[in-house]
């Protein structure tokens, strides 16, 4: 048999299905050639395994083969391949169930379209003139398709050509019709049948075209919106709008059509918003969207469709409409504002009810969102009302009669999906097309938008509502977002570290960084030199923590270099260059040398955006952005310009309360965000943390004291920030017994802290108490008890010198007599004049 070229997109969009002819017994000698595309854009099939999957009739048989695949490294390049057909795919006579070619690389698989593959019997049709008149016809079903793909291109350049070209298809077409209708008559009369039972004589022409053409539906998306709208004119656009002002939400009827609409300002989604207002009583600002279903269909499928339906009233049209509808949504961008807030609301109008969609989604920021609401199936069948229009309200609430009751709307789209079968699809274009008109509509392809190719940076963001997006941009957005959702603090609750370890080393010095070892991130303050370089320090001013005096912002980097840290815990302890305050690249240095989460507060002011670049480039020197870094301020504008620069970062605002205020301030900043507050503040309650991780946002609290965690704990913040030495690792001081004291004057001498992986360390250096074996020393906090006793050796200061003692790590099990819970003595006390020592490491 010849070999065929079939056209293959993986995109599956609805398009004539190529067709195969076989009989049972063919194979080996039934090739074809095929061309495979994406979007009908050539795609590269290099690396690829490419397989032939099939279900032959009443799926008696399975095919899955790669053998049979005939392919050249220039070919696979262009995705193009041969297959020939084995035997075992034409053993069973039928129609297929499904077949097409399947495209496997590592753990990616994608698939063609169908192909239609119908298997004949052995004595089923044996005249030529059939298989001839078929034949034909799918190649003009092939001819139409290609041209369906060539047509947009070329008419621009070629119209007067390509009228010419459709024009000879179209009489090429009702030619072969017309003999197709006489082979018919031909099958009825007994003309072509060795076998009757083959087809029952009673059936009709149309049931034979239909297993020709086959039984698969297509469906079709309408885009409707107000491009090239003209008020007062229905022509060029039939949808329409109308503002107007009520305590109550108007129904469709109550509205003017096209008052007070400035519809070139709705034509794309430009930013050019059309801002409605108004403030009287408690009015609420409304616009009710008409959208012209019926206008639509016809548009797209001709009025011809309607006639071929049986549909000519309204009413009839309206009936058709609802029995193809599978699908509507809308697709509103704005914003709104009231006294009560920013709040943009929307709701579908449902003639059945006589009231709009108890469902109203809505946009609760100032900024223009997008608000989408889907009806499938039955629910879409009610949103088109009687006169055929399917109607959107959107307002805002009401105005106290001051601050007014605003309306912002950039753009409105809505979608209509029709499911129809392929035979009404092919009358209907043929219908639609009036011979003068060569367009993209007519080659059904009027509802494609002809949009631009993403760009990395507009994949990555995946905001763009008018790009079409590649592979390979697909997979760029698809790292960004599983890049931000790995951020390690999604785990759970997390310490941080208030100016590093400010409880044993100055605040914000380079030894309270390098010593904040049990926390999960490192707080610490940043602001601009005069000479535009960040540097650290909480204070606007240098005269608390340092010994000279002056704003920071009054300084260079220079003379910030040349001050010294002259307060703070073990001030004296600090060697000449660790008392130089620090600047953000230090900082950054020892965060990353610790694999701490540096967590970075902007103090408030005004910054260049010299200054947010240079932050930028300095983040990025040392590995961080937005997976791995915390930005902090009280500045909502300084997050915001933040929010620009690192779309997906958390970003932790501090609050002096929680309010409703609050929330709206951080989803106006945009998720992941954090409402960071005073942990004593009457608002830091249950009610308000759940409140907030509804929203979408965690909560912070600052600064805690070790005997509150527990109950933050409890209230299921997110983050705790304190000067405690206790973090995600804990950290305790031990309780002295049997009048014990701290060794050597050493304040803190006797201590347990929280090494991870379940492994503690306990230390003492202790003088007075007694020498008794068993006696407890000090006692442990309950975290830090472990289930099994432990014998450890320590130093014992005796009048001759140091001898070798124990000590014991009493569990939560011990013999008769033993305090549970305690570091004890052990032995070879007896002889102690002064001190003894010990350190351990143990498993809880």
């Amino acid at each position: 048999m010849s070999n065929k070229v079939l056209n293959l997109d993986i995109s599956k969009d609805p398009k004539f299905n190529p067709i195969i002819y076989g009989r049972v017994g063919d194979g080996e000698n039934q090739r074809v050639t095929i061309v495979a595309t994406g979007r009908d854009e050539q795609i590269d099939l290099t690396g690829w395994t490419i397989t032939f999957e099939g279900e032959t009739s009443g799926g008696k048989t399975k095919v899955f083969d790669s053998d049979n695949i005939v392919s050249t490294s220039e070919g696979l390049k262009k995705g193009t391949f041969d297959y020939i057909f084995p035997n075992m795919a034409f053993a069973v006579a039928g129609k297929y169930k499904r077949a097409y070619f399947s495209f496997i690389k590592g753990n990616v698989r994608d698939t063609t379209g169908d192909i239609k593959i119908i298997v004949l019997g052995n004595a089923d049709i044996d005249a030529p003139e059939a298989e001839t008149i078929i034949t034909e016809y799918n190649k003009l079903v092939e001819e139409l398709r290609k041209l369906q793909d060539q047509s947009i291109s070329e008419m621009n350049q070629n119209f007067a050509a390509t009228e010419a070209k459709i024009t000879a298809l179209e009489k090429q077409l009702s030619d072969t019709q017309s003999e197709l209708q006489q082979a018919l008559k031909d099958f009825e009369n007994g003309n072509f049948w060795k076998k009757e039972e083959s087809f029952n004589k009673e059936e009709s022409s149309a049931n034979v075209i239909y297993q020709i053409i086959g039984k698969n539906d297509v469906e079709l998306t309408l885009n409707l919106d107000f491009k090239n709208k003209v008020a007062g004119s229905n022509v060029e656009n039939a949808n329409s709008g109308s503002f107007s002002a009520n305590t109550q939400l108007l129904k469709p009827s109550q509205f003017t059509v096209d008052r007070y609409m400035d519809y070139p300002k709705y034509y794309a989604l430009d930013g050019n918003v059309q801002k409605i207002n108004n403030s009287e009583g408690t009015n609420r600002a409304q616009v009710l969207v008409k959208f012209n279903a019926i206008d639509a269909i016809s548009r797209s499928l001709g009025e011809k469709f309607w006639t071929s339906q049986g549909a000519d009233t309204l009413a009839k049209k309206i009936m058709v409409a609802k029995k193809l509808m599978t699908y509507t949504n809308y697709h509103v961008h704005g914003f709104g504002s009231s006294p009560s807030g920013n709040k943009l609301s929307t709701a579908y109008w449902l003639e059945d009810l006589d009231n709009y969609s108890i469902t109203r989604p809505s946009n609760n920021t100032n900024q223009t969102k997008e608000i989408v609401y889907t009806f499938f199936d039955t629910n879409a069948k009610k949103t088109i009302s009687p006169d055929g229009n399917c109607y959107i309200l959107v307002y805002a609430d009401a105005t106290d009669g001051t601050t007014g009751s605003t309306i912002n709307l950039d753009y409105v789209r809505f979608e209509l999906k029709l499911k129809m079968s392929i035979p009404d699809f092919i009358n209907s274009m043929m219908a639609a097309y009036s011979g003068e008109n060569v367009d993209k509509k007519f080659v059904g392809l009027g509802n494609v938008d002809n949009y631009a190719t993403a760009t990395q940076v507009e994949a990555e963001a995946g905001t763009s509502t008018n790009k079409f997006m590649t592979p390979q941009g697909s997979r760029q957005f698809y790292l960004k977002e599983t890049r931000t959702r790995r951020q390690k603090w999604d785990e759970g609750l997390n310490w941080i570290a208030h100016r590093g370890n400010n409880t044993e080393y100055p605040e914000n010095s380079l030894p309270a960084f390098q010593q904040a070892t049990r926390h999960w991130g490192i707080e610490t303050d940043i602001q601009v030199t005069s000479d535009g370089k960040w540097v650290v320090m909480h204070d606007a001013t240098v005269d608390r923590t340092t010994n000279g005096s002056g704003a920071v912002s009054s300084m260079t980097l220079n003379q910030f270099r040349a001050l010294r840290i002259d307060t703070g815990p073990n001030i004296a302890t600090l060697s000449d260059s660790e008392k130089i305050p620090p600047t953000l690249e230090e900082y950054l240095i020892i965060c990353k040398q610790f694999n701490k989460v540096p967590v970075i507060e902007i103090k408030s002011g005004s910054y260049s955006a010299a200054n947010y670049t240079l932050l930028k480039d300095t983040l990025n020197l040392f590995g961080y952005d937005e997976s791995n870094c915390v930005i902090a301020s009280f500045d909502f504008i300084v997050l915001t310009n933040i929010r620009a620069i690192y779309p997906n970062m958390e970003l932790h605002m501090f609050f002096n309360s929680i309010d409703t205020n609050t929330i709206n301030q951080l989803m106006t900043l945009g998720i992941p965000a954090v409402a960071s507050c005073s942990y004593s503040n009457a608002s830091v309650t249950a009610a308000n943390v759940k409140l907030l991780h509804a929203a979408g946002l965690k909560v912070g609290v600052w600064t805690v004291n070790d005997d509150k965690f527990e109950e933050m704990k409890k209230l299921g913040v997110d983050y705790i920030t304190t000067n405690s030495l206790s973090g995600n690792l804990r950290y305790s001081k031990l309780t002295y017994q049997n009048g014990f004291v701290d060794g050597g004057g050493i304040a803190d001498a006797t201590y347990v802290e929280e090494l991870g992986g379940s492994a503690v360390h306990a230390n003492f250096n202790v003088e007075r108490g007694i020498n008794t074996q068993n006696s407890p020393i000090a006692l442990f906090p309950e975290w830090a008890v472990p289930v099994k006793r432990q014998y450890s050796q320590c130093s014992v200061r005796t009048s001759t010198g140091v001898v070798l003692g124990s000590f014991d790590i009493n569990a939560r099990t011990n013999p008769n007599g033993v305090t549970a819970g305690s570091i004890a003595v052990g032995l070879n006390w007896s002889d102690r004049t002064t001190w003894a020592a010990g350190s351990t490491v143990y498993k809880i």
